[in-house]
């Protein structure tokens, strides 16, 4: 693409990153329709599939990295980005939701505020590992099943476990994160 061209459909940074989070949103959209078509009822089992997906795609495709790193950069927030919390809460509270009527996580949790925890505690795991650790061996899932457990999962590493047992099995070149 040449610089006028660039400059002709992004007339400004904000014009760039609005690109990035609606691209990552359609993927994020994908992710959790593809999810819920694998496990029906989603539960825990399809938010780690979608946790998963989010994975891959910051390890394959650079414009949803882009778009992982500008949805939360302090300097990013000032263009006024659309904002993606809503979109992302609403989808792990419901994974939450189903989680509860599947057994898996404690009836007792309230899957708003689990949610909100959830999501910030995945976004600073993210962040650590790319900016200061790139190379976390097994941990991030560890990470994953601990957040999960965090969120009212009652055992969460076995789920892990199976998720990732069953991507693999589906997609056995797919990149391996932890």
């Amino acid at each position: 693409m040449t610089k006028g061209a660039y400059a002709y459909h992004y007339p400004s940074k904000r014009a760039i990153a609005v690109a990035l989070v609606d691209h990552q949103i359609a993927l994020l959209g994908e992710s959790d329709l593809h999810a819920r078509a694998t496990y029906e009822g989603g539960g825990l089992r399809g938010l780690i599939d979608v946790i998963l997906m989010i994975g891959e795609n910051n390890a394959i495709d650079p414009i949803y990295a882009a778009a992982s790193t500008v949805s939360v950069d302090p300097v990013a927030l000032e263009l006024a980005l659309p904002d993606t919390f809503p979109f992302w809460h609403g989808m792990v509270a419901s994974y939450l939701v189903e989680a509860i009527a599947l057994g898996e996580v404690d009836p007792a949790t309230n899957t708003d505020e689990a949610a909100g925890d959830f999501i910030t505690t995945m976004i600073g795991l993210a962040f650590v590992q790319r900016r200061r650790h790139r190379s976390f061996g097994s941990q991030p899932l560890r990470f994953l099943a601990v957040t999960l457990r965090l969120a009212g999962a009652l055992e969460p590493e076995p789920l892990v476990d199976e998720v990732i047992r069953a991507r693999h099995a589906v997609m056995p070149d797919a990149p391996r994160r932890g």
